[in-house]
């Protein structure tokens, strides 16, 4: 006896393949202190079954000014560090002012250097 399939459950099954064929964005929680409450991750269908991807390279490449900046700069009296700290700052929207380029300041004693990392912006 062969069993009769109806339209709509043909429908159906056509309709469940394709959801489950579409790429889709969805949100990650993991309850981490350190992780922003939840993050957006693309689950995206392959020939071996679905993948889990980061959505910050598509973000990225729509950023109308760098996520970070790295570089060197070279001064060559303290306050003339403290003024390029607090310019950069100002600059990044950071909350950074000399006193505090002085605090998260380290030295090395056999270099003579004198670095600083400025806040991500606020």
């Amino acid at each position: 006896m062969t069993a009769q399939i109806t339209s709509s459950e043909i429908e159906a099954l056509v309709r469940a393949t394709k959801e489950a064929n579409q790429a889709k964005v969805i949100d990650l929680t993991d309850g981490n202190e350190n992780m922003l409450e939840s993050v957006p991750v693309l689950l995206r269908p392959t020939t071996s079954g679905v993948v889990a991807e980061s959505i910050k390279r598509f973000v990225d490449e729509w950023r109308q000014e760098p996520e970070r900046r790295n570089g060197t700069a070279r001064v060559t009296t303290l306050q003339s560090f403290c003024d390029h700290v607090n310019t950069t700052a100002a600059a990044t929207g950071a909350r950074a002012s000399a006193t505090t380029a002085a605090s998260t300041s380290s030295r090395s004693p056999r270099s003579g250097r004198l670095g600083a990392i400025t806040p991500a912006r606020p």
